[in-house]
């Protein structure tokens, strides 16, 4: 079965963008007391990481009006990669 969507999940950006930053801050940390070859090597590894990750967020969802007049919204939404889930779910009556 096909997800309705595909999109950058939110807690993935989040990992992805501290990740980087937290890798660049250690590297750094080390100018000056490490070999300036390993301080580089360091800084371009960190630099070389994500900036963005890719679209590892599935969405399926329906909405629409049921025979009996009731409106109903059904999303789900989850990321294989880091396990991020989220689902919401509600109906109201539109027949009055």
């Amino acid at each position: 079965m096909s997800a309705d969507n595909w999109r950058i999940c939110p807690k993935c950006l989040e990992n992805v963008s501290t990740g980087r930053s937290v890798a660049i801050e250690k590297a750094k940390a080390s100018y000056g007391t490490v070999p300036l070859e390993d301080f580089q090597k360091a800084m371009d590894k960190a630099k070389a990481l994500p900036q963005e990750p890719d679209d590892t967020l599935r969405e399926d969802y329906e909405l629409g009006v049921d025979e009996d007049g009731v409106f109903f919204v059904n999303y789900s939404c989850s990321c294989h990669y880091c396990g991020f889930s989220f689902k919401f779910k509600t109906t109201q009556k539109a027949l009055q």
